[in-house]
């Protein structure tokens, strides 16, 4: 069964990581015995994580939540 984890790297000019990883998405190739299958230049997770703080400040709440 394939996993999924998702990683916000912050680094500087001249970090080599993130290069590695966008070239091995374009190749097609695996790092580490992990393939890279989408890549960002924001940080997605503080994204999400703010609109959801956003959205329970304002009391909206999706399904599952007890009104």
């Amino acid at each position: 069964m394939e996993k999924v984890l998702t990683v916000v790297l912050r680094y500087e000019n001249g970090a080599t990581l993130p290069k590695e990883l966008l070239q091995a998405m374009t190749d097609r190739t695996e790092v580490g015995g992990c393939k890279v299958t989408a890549a960002s230049f924001d940080d997605e997770i503080a994204r999400v994580e703010q609109f959801e703080e956003d959205a329970l400040t304002k009391g909206e709440r999706g399904k599952g939540y007890a009104n």
